[in-house]
């Protein structure tokens, strides 16, 4: 069970993500949502070596990778210290990449969530062909859409939808992983 504090509770178990009810494009207000999500994409070109995000900043663009990978990872601080208030060394920290993210998936998705981010993004070594929804035109369209549906709770349901998938395949997929090899590797180092 995941818990945001503050939020509410969102089971993170496999099954229930995997039973839960999903929308089809016949669902009108699904398919509205859908679409001004494709509406508010915009193409952009990430140069090889761009840091997207870093740790603990605020994420302000959603990124959809259309071609390209984009790797993850966090800053390793070192256990020396240059004097008794414990302040480290910035030269004895070093980001550690430790998984790609390629093309078909998202990275920012902290966004959604309007956390900081995590870890740090970088892209590879080659150039990210990809599409972005800025945080502003997210938050735009959410409140667009909950105003212009008959039903509000549609979007409600839609959007908690949306919102679960995400955060199970970020969990999942990068939080999780990189978590646990954070934790291992300061323990080592």
């Amino acid at each position: 069970m995941y818990k945001h504090p503050g939020k509410e509770k969102i089971d993170m178990s496999s099954k229930q993500i995997k039973n839960s009810c999903f929308y089809t494009w016949a669902d009108n207000s699904y398919a509205d949502f859908m679409l001004s999500i494709l509406n508010s994409l915009e193409p952009r070109v990430i140069e090889p070596g761009h840091y997207i995000s870093i740790e603990r900043q605020n994420v302000m663009e959603l990124i959809f990778i259309k071609k390209g990978k984009v790797e993850v990872g966090y800053l390793r601080r070192s256990k020396k210290k240059t004097n008794l208030v414990s302040k480290y060394k910035k030269e004895d920290s070093t980001i550690r990449m430790l998984m790609s993210i390629r093309q078909g998936n998202c990275v920012g998705v902290e966004m959604i969530f309007d956390i900081n981010s995590k870890f740090y993004y970088k892209t590879s070594t080659e150039t990210v062909d990809c599409f972005v929804i800025r945080k502003l035109n997210w938050k735009k369209m959410v409140v667009k859409n909950f105003h212009e549906l008959d039903c509000p709770k549609d979007i409600c349901r839609i959007l908690f939808s949306f919102k679960r998938r995400m955060l199970f395949n970020y969990m999942k997929n990068i939080f999780f992983p990189i978590q646990n090899e954070k934790n291992k590797s300061q323990k080592n180092y």
